[in-house]
């Protein structure tokens, strides 16, 4: 994780929002000494804007269904007249 200054977190605000989005969080250190962790609020509705890169919470979420099975294979079948 990298470590900003108070001084390089305001001078590039915009950009440290888009990596702790990026990485998951960024950590800012005042010239006090204290830290502070930016960790970005999940959105509730899709941002279509960019492409999801983290999938972590998607994984072992599979749920088989042979609704969806059946109509995966009904578009592999090929009809044979409209080949000719």
């Amino acid at each position: 994780m990298t470590v900003f200054t108070e001084a390089q977190a305001r001078e590039r605000l915009d950009a440290l929002l888009d990596q702790a989005t990026a990485q998951g969080q960024v950590r800012l250190r005042r010239d006090d000494g204290r830290e502070f962790l930016i960790t970005p609020v999940p959105s509730t509705q899709p941002d279509t804007a960019q492409p999801r890169l983290d999938l972590r919470d998607l994984a072992g979420t599979w749920v088989e269904d042979a609704a969806f099975d059946q109509a995966l294979a009904g578009q592999d079948q090929v009809d044979p007249d409209l080949w000719k």
